[in-house]
């Protein structure tokens, strides 16, 4: 019973009130502007920050930042561009690639692998690579 009444207590103490949802809203509108250009170490000040004033958890706070901002910068026609991975091949050699690989029948990358070499070495000797 002792936990309850001093959790009780410091809830009664605590001279912060809550903020409202529109003002949590705006906190984070404010809060994301900065965050786009914020450095590492500014980013991790900006979510404490947001966790102290609307009490959310940090990982919480992070989506929130991030999810403000993209929709503050997208436009309605706007592309956003994946953080995929950087091309390994280019156009020829992926072109090169597709036609062993359909030629082979379309096997998984561990099957196609060990067949690649004489496989290009045959289809350059023919004239059929692109």
């Amino acid at each position: 019973m002792a936990s309850r009444n001093s959790r009780h207590h410091a809830l009664q103490e605590d001279p912060l009130m809550p903020l409202s949802l529109p003002e949590r809203r705006a906190v984070i509108r404010e809060l994301a502007v900065m965050h786009r250009q914020a450095t590492k170490g500014q980013c991790t000040r900006l979510i404490d920050q947001l966790q102290t004033l609307c009490g959310y958890n940090r990982s919480y706070a992070a989506r929130a930042l991030r999810a403000a901002a993209i929709t503050e910068s997208a436009t309605p026609h706007a592309v956003r561009l994946g953080r995929g991975r950087k091309p390994v091949y280019d156009a020829a050699a992926k072109a090169a690639l597709t036609t062993c690989w359909t030629l082979l029948n379309f096997p998984t990358g561990k099957r196609l692998h060990p067949f690649l070499p004489e496989s290009v070495e045959r289809l350059a000797a023919h004239g059929k690579l692109p």
